[in-house]
């Protein structure tokens, strides 16, 4: 769209907006996946599920702790990002939208959970105080960190081809070089969040505005080619998008803490 080419004379800073502010809601969705996962892991062993509690900066399902209730909530996470990227080798969505989303869930939800794994916080701590004494401390350590780093390799071996697949569509004036670095960079942003955690306040809009200046130097201005097709998102697609952020905030900073029972 002209208006998106206009705004500081090139297509990026738009496209790379909207795609920060869809980051939010995902991030919702993506911590609410984690929870049920372990409330469902809890169900399956006869535990009684009874809601998720969610916070600004903290969640968790209201559920009997165990190992297994432990390592649902990357259950969950994985499950989300296995349905909707099969959901979109299916349907193969064009708007950027729904492109946006895809690269989102699959980024967060395959290259996230090993970086929490190896950082042995939360869920990792967790498993490994509740089975460390049955088995050595260490020898569990090097179970999760050796489960971290193949669960890595393998998600990332599927998020860079989405990635470069996503850049490439976006912004098709890059090369296929920069779209890899952009691919490895969002690759490396995604595992700084999964190691120090993200926060929905601090910490995450933080690393946000730090990727978006990074990301927006590293992607070229558009040359002047009409044959040149991009897929931007509309006037519409960015206000409706605005709208769902200021949203999503109002609900973090004026409702949160609740407690949603099941």
């Amino acid at each position: 769209m002209a208006w998106a080419g206009r705004l500081l004379g090139h297509n990026r800073f738009i496209p790379l907006l909207t795609l920060v502010l869809l980051s939010f809601p995902v991030g919702y969705l993506t911590v609410l996946c984690h929870e049920l996962g372990h409330g469902l892991v809890g169900l399956a062993q006869g535990s009684p599920f009874t809601g998720i509690f969610l916070g600004v900066n903290l969640a968790y399902a209201l559920v009997n702790n165990s190992p297994l209730v432990s390592v649902g909530g990357w259950i969950g996470q994985y499950a989300l990002a296995a349905g909707v990227g099969l959901a979109s080798w299916k349907a193969k969505p064009r708007s950027f939208t729904a492109r946006s989303l895809v690269f989102i869930v699959v980024l967060e939800n395959l290259v996230g959970p090993p970086f929490a794994i190896a950082s042995l916080k939360g869920d990792s701590g967790n498993l490994q105080l509740m089975t460390s004494p049955p088995l050595s401390g260490g020898l569990v350590v090097a179970a999760l960190e050796g489960t971290a780093a193949a669960l890595f390799i393998i998600g990332s071996y599927f998020a860079i081809g989405v990635a470069q697949n996503y850049f490439r569509h976006v912004f098709p004036w890059i090369t296929e070089r920069r779209a890899w670095y952009l691919a490895l960079f969002a690759i490396a942003f995604v595992a700084v969040e999964g190691t120090i955690g993200y926060q929905l306040s601090g910490t995450g809009p933080l690393l946000l505005s730090i990727c978006f200046v990074l990301v927006f130097t590293l992607i070229p201005a558009r040359p002047d080619l009409d044959s040149i097709s991009t897929t931007l998102p509309s006037r519409t697609t960015f206000a409706i998008t605005l709208l769902v952020f200021v949203l999503v905030e109002a609900i973090t900073y004026l409702v949160l803490p609740i407690t949603i029972p099941l």
